[in-house]
């Protein structure tokens, strides 16, 4: 007795009501049902005695007419001893017009375009142009190599990024019929890729100036009248991550209060972080607010666009290599106060937003804190501006 086919009607694959999983149609053809719009058509058939899935593209691109056709194509393929996926012709979809449309349904969930941005940046350069002609269905793990090459040692954190976004995008490309589901991920570290490469160096793009050091860089910063030294300055003092000062705005301070209020989009924690200001913070802000201006709320907005914030990269531009503002600004607050002040672990962690204890302790914490933290913080700008380091009693 022959299958039924045609199972599904269009309004039903476009049905929000369909659970996750595969819903058949018949004949060999499911809908893969994964989260909020994410649906994508396979093609399940015996190929040589194996059974395999063949991604044929999502319902938002594929019409149900259509699936049932490319499903017949591919059945007749078989049936042959042909290739199955032949049925998409000569001319695959390249890894770079991949990229983008991954690029596009991945941002939807991002908090901000931080990451998108960095995608954009790194598909940009030359060694992600290695990759972005290659019809994604063949890109193999010479391929991979040849991209990661170039940046693999030298550029270590940005060389971890790269080869997670070219497995998240040849990932992308199975389930939305771009590539064989069956295939291994070339770009997969737990696969042959780790016997080929050396493992990353680690660190090397995070070196810290040493503590000793940092009061003398502090003072050199005064003598600048750039913002970009302003916005440094104000990281150090803060022992904050850059985004989260470059990219703050004037309505997450509290002058009253002598705080700034970092939104839980900017944190990387994903929880909102209070920073006690000390007297040359306040100082900084002070200078900022005399300068304000009406077209944006933003703190440090950018010399070229003032809607947007500072550019990273003139801040980067003042520390020498190897240092790094994070590292500098963060790394080095955390050794000079274990080495230097009497000043608890947890409070030193605390004011890096750094979980400590478990969630009753945490809201413990957070409500009699903030004046401890406020004291080491004070502490660390007396530091800064005095250029002398002592040993410093806790509070």
């Amino acid at each position: 007795m022959a299958r039924p086919q045609n199972l599904l009607t269009a309004k039903q694959v476009a049905s929000a009501t369909l659970k996750r999983g595969l819903v058949a149609d018949g004949g060999n053809l499911y809908l893969n049902v994964g989260g909020p719009g994410s649906r994508s058509w396979v093609v399940r058939i015996k190929v040589q005695g194996r059974e395999r899935d063949i991604g044929i593209g999502s319902s938002a691109d594929v019409t149900l007419a259509r699936a049932r056709e490319i499903r017949d194509t591919i059945k007749a393929l078989v049936a042959k001893g042909a290739d199955p996926l032949s049925y998409r012709g000569e001319a695959g979809t390249t890894f770079g017009e991949v990229a983008k449309e991954c690029l596009t349904e991945l941002a939807k969930g991002w908090k901000n375009d931080r990451l998108k941005t960095r995608w954009e940046q790194i598909l940009a350069e030359p060694y992600a142009k290695t990759l972005s002609g290659i019809d994604v269905g063949t890109v193999g793990v010479q391929d991979v190599l040849a991209a990661l090459k170039p940046v693999w040692q030298t550029k270590p954190t940005t060389a971890k990024f790269w080869r997670g976004m070219i497995e998240r995008v040849l990932s992308w490309a199975m389930a939305h019929g771009h590539r064989d589901a069956d295939k291994a991920n070339p770009a997969d570290w737990r696969g042959v890729l780790r016997h080929l490469l050396a493992a990353p160096k680690r660190g090397g793009n995070w070196a810290a100036m040493p503590f000793a050091d940092v009061p003398a860089f502090y003072q050199s910063l005064t003598a600048k009248g750039m913002t970009s030294a302003r916005v440094l300055q104000m990281i150090l003092l803060t022992a904050c991550r850059k985004n989260e000062i470059a990219e703050a705005t004037w309505n997450e301070v509290d002058f009253k209060a002598c705080t700034l209020t970092i939104p839980a989009s900017r944190m990387k924690g994903g929880l909102a972080h209070v920073v006690p200001l000390t007297r040359p913070a306040l100082d900084i802000l002070k200078a900022q607010l005399a300068k304000r201006s009406n077209s944006t709320d933003l703190i440090f907005p950018s010399d070229f666009i003032p809607t947007q914030p500072y550019e990273g990269s003139n801040i980067n531009r003042l520390l020498a290599k190897p240092f790094t503002v994070h590292a500098t600004a963060r790394s080095s607050f955390r050794d000079w106060a274990g080495d230097c002040t009497e000043f608890p672990r947890d409070v030193a962690e605390m004011c890096l937003a750094h979980r400590v204890g478990n969630a009753t302790e945490l809201a413990y914490r957070r409500s009699t804190a903030l004046e401890r933290r406020g004291a080491l913080m004070k502490a660390w700008a007396d530091y800064l501006t005095a250029i002398d380091c002592q040993t410093v009693a806790a509070h």
